[in-house]
């Protein structure tokens, strides 16, 4: 027998992607059109863009090509990564999760099965095929106040999970303190706030490693009992991002894309190395979503830390303001609004260009007006500047 997702749902899939797919094409051309998006933030926007696309189109495969077919002595699974199979005595038992059915084979060398809680016929999937095999499915709290791994006796598991609870639960909400703290004020202690959500990712990352299991850091499932530091990770990397497009203005952006990268990579090895059952075709969704959290969180902290602490003495340019243009977005929760310099060519800058300024600047200066660059080399190599009419 076979099964797919509905045609009901089929056709919703193809019409939110086809308005994804738009949305963000006009996202990646932003950047492109003449004076019409910050030069900083367009090195974000343009490989985000890219990503969702690439997303989107994978979605759409895998809603029009995934399948479950179940024959008389195996079980196959065909979606965008292709095709998995798994004989009936190579069964272990299945696990029912809040987005579907997993099938766990005997020998962990087999791939896993997944099937979307999407296929119409799930039920009878459950019922009628797989009421012969093991269900195997056990609360995560209660697979850890089972394993001693944890402690010899389970009251000491039960003592180290509430522990785990409070722990999480601090560097929870003092990631939101610092980052609300960073995001939107600037004074008093603004540079304490700032290494504050450079160094609770960092220290997010170890107490997860240190727990082995017992804190997650990945995601933050509403069906999960575990402690979790997700938010530790994502709401100061956001901000740190936020504020690097905001405070600087880079110059050389090759430079900056080594470091990300570099420092990504390590992020990821401190993240998934000696990590019991983990492999990349298991787990590549995490992985992915890993990648996108470690190189925004990459981005700000380099940014921060190549330009605030540049001690290098800046070259300096005299140059004129040809125009000066506010730009507004506005949605239904805020609104914001950016503005900016076109300036006179400087230095290796060799043409005309925007750059972005602060509300205060921009109304105190007119066009025709001379301001001054800083240029400087960067603590980390990356070079960036500033505008000011001192």
């Amino acid at each position: 027998m076979e099964y797919k997702i509905s045609k009901g749902l089929k056709i919703f899939v193809y019409s939110a992607a086809v308005m994804v797919i738009v949305s963000f094409i006009y996202f990646l051309i932003l950047p492109f059109k003449d004076g019409n998006f910050s030069p900083n933030a367009s090195w974000i926007l343009i490989p985000i863009s890219i990503g969702m696309i690439i997303l989107t189109i994978l979605g759409v495969i895998d809603a029009h090509k995934g399948r479950i077919i179940i024959k008389e002595d195996r079980i196959i699974s065909i979606d965008v990564l292709g095709k998995k199979e798994l004989m009936f005595d190579e069964i272990k038992g299945y696990i029912v999760k809040e987005n579907g059915i997993i099938i766990e084979p005997i020998n962990n060398a087999k791939k896993r099965i997944k099937i979307s809680r999407h296929i119409s016929g799930l039920a009878d999937i459950l019922d009628w095929h797989l009421c012969d095999f093991d269900n195997l499915e056990m609360d995560e709290e209660e697979e850890v106040l089972n394993n001693e791994k944890f402690g010899w006796r389970k009251e000491i598991r039960e003592k180290k999970l509430a522990n785990a609870r409070k722990i999480s639960k601090i560097i929870n909400w003092v990631a939101w303190l610092s980052s609300a703290w960073a995001m939107f004020f600037q004074k008093p202690y603004y540079q304490l706030a700032l290494l504050s959500i450079i160094i609770i990712p960092i220290i997010a990352l170890f107490i997860a490693k240190k727990h082995k299991g017992m804190i997650k850091i990945d995601e933050q499932k509403t069906e999960s009992k575990l402690p979790s530091v997700f938010y530790a990770f994502f709401i100061p990397s956001c901000v740190l991002a936020v504020r690097a497009i905001l405070d600087y203005n880079i110059f050389n952006f090759s430079n900056l894309w080594i470091l990300i990268v570099i420092l990504t990579i390590v992020l990821l090895f401190l993240r998934f190395f000696n990590q019991r059952g983990f492999t990349f075709k298991k787990n590549w969704l995490i992985v992915l979503y890993s990648v996108l959290f470690f190189m925004t969180y990459s981005f700000g902290t380099i940014v921060h830390l190549n330009c605030f602490y540049d001690k290098s003495k800046p070259e300096t340019f005299t140059v004129k303001i040809i125009s000066k243009r506010m730009s507004a977005s506005t949605n239904r929760y805020s609104e914001s609004t950016w503005y900016y310099f076109k300036l006179s060519p400087w230095g290796q800058q060799t043409k005309e260009d925007e750059v972005k300024v602060n509300r205060e600047f921009y109304n105190e200066m007119n066009e025709n007006d001379e301001v001054k660059i800083n240029f400087r080399k960067g603590k980390l190599g990356v070079s960036w500047f500033m505008v000011t009419n001192e």
